[in-house]
């Protein structure tokens, strides 16, 4: 049987959903901003969510019953996880998909990476423990067209991901780009996701599926900041329709104000703007999240192993808590959708209430079930309301 290898740097044209790469010997590394935004801002937690690949796949046009990924997946430990051969079965799903279906589901262990999560290096560099290369086998339907078809290998959405080569039993070519509408999203852990079950689990990717659209991910765990490198990589990003979520991580690290969020919240739109003049923006201010409903940041671990709000001592009249930040986003969206007609608001409560807050295993991130009821109740959202039925509906081809 023919086996076809490609390996390093050629793999870099059959990826999407990514910005950059980060180039190795034999070996390339998604990245989900460009790396001059690490060189702005050398924040080792965020250099990790950037490498963590959500919604990054290879996209390959083929004939091929078996695919062979080689790859080397880092886990990241945080010091206060105790358990650390816990953290060492983790486990990174990847998962391939053609037009007439999923193909099963396949799992591959990663290497643990000692990193405390609250902590960053001075030179914003990640110590990683690599391991043995990891071999990941994608069996597709065993009735395979002459002709080919298209075949979409989603990375493992929790876990930096290095690809080394990929192997099938028949030629691999580039596949073309997706027609559906492109929706970029952005936002938190809570949009990353990566507790979902697999890389099409988390409530984005749920939800694109039910919309029938193209996800591009802009979610950061930890780092929803407003950062006007992230706006400018947006900007610079095909879209159709854009969905920003703001608010939870801006609380739980105490980062802005009442005096800071509406400028900062303004300006991240106008970067945006520069590259999307038209294009539909969707702000969606932050889920319910009974902790810091009412009490600011900063979000620290109870001796329970529960996150929770802390008040400064003395307070200061200007820290934010959810229901500030709410209050805040709605005015800035508000002012500017005089003059800005594509410019839509989803209180994100709307998504995941006071009702739904059994799902917050940890009391801030919704567990599976908790993005199954924010994937049902996103595309409700877009439903009620004709402007999101626009901004979501296909767009015409341009000849």
């Amino acid at each position: 049987m023919t086996t076809v290898r490609i390996e390093g740097a050629a793999l870099e044209r059959f990826l999407v959903g990514m910005v950059d790469v980060e180039r190795a010997e034999g070996a390339i590394t998604p990245l989900r901003l460009p790396r001059l935004a690490h060189a702005q801002f050398p924040n080792v937690s965020l250099a990790r969510m950037v490498r963590c690949p959500v919604g990054v796949r290879l996209r390959v046009s083929t004939a091929a019953s078996r695919i062979r990924v080689d790859a080397r997946i880092a886990h990241y430990v945080s010091e206060t996880e105790a358990d650390v051969e816990a953290v060492a079965r983790r486990t990174s799903p990847w998962l391939a998909t053609t037009g007439s279906g999923p193909a099963r589901r396949v799992v591959a262990r990663g290497d643990i990476a000692q990193v405390d999560l609250w902590t960053e290096t001075d030179d914003g560099t990640l110590s990683l423990v690599r391991g043995a290369q990891q071999a990941v086998d994608l069996v597709l339907d065993d009735e395979s067209p002459s002709g080919g078809r298209v075949v979409e290998i989603w990375l493992p959405h929790n876990a930096q991901v290095e690809l080394r080569a990929i192997e099938a039993d028949a030629p691999l070519l580039p596949a073309p780009a997706p027609s559906a509408p492109r929706w970029i999203h952005y936002g938190s852990s809570i949009s990353q996701c990566n507790e979902a079950v697999d890389p099409l689990s988390g409530w984005p990717a749920l939800a694109a599926h039910a919309l029938g659209v193209d996800l591009h991910s802009f979610s950061f765990a930890g780092n929803a900041m407003l950062d006007p490198f992230v706006a400018r990589a947006i900007s610079d990003a095909a879209a159709d329709v854009i969905t920003l979520k703001v608010g939870i991580n801006i609380v739980n690290a105490s980062a802005l104000t009442a005096r800071t969020l509406g400028p900062a919240l303004h300006g991240f739109l106008d970067l945006i703007r520069q590259g999307h003049p038209d294009t539909p923006i969707v702000v969606i201010s932050a889920i319910i999240c009974p902790m810091h409903e009412h009490t600011p940041g900063p979000t620290v671990w109870s001796p329970e192993g529960i996150l929770t709000g802390t008040v400064s001592v003395p307070p200061r009249e200007d820290e934010l808590t959810l229901e500030e930040t709410r209050r805040i986003i709605g005015d800035v969206v508000r002012a500017r959708a005089v003059v800005d007609a594509e410019l839509h608001l989803i209180d994100g409560r709307e998504l995941f209430g006071v009702e739904d807050a059994t799902h917050l295993y940890d009391g801030l991130h919704p567990d599976q079930g908790g993005f199954d009821i924010m994937a049902r109740r996103f595309v409700e959202a877009i439903g009620a309301h004709p402007a999101l039925v626009r901004a979501f509906a296909p767009r015409p081809q341009v000849a």
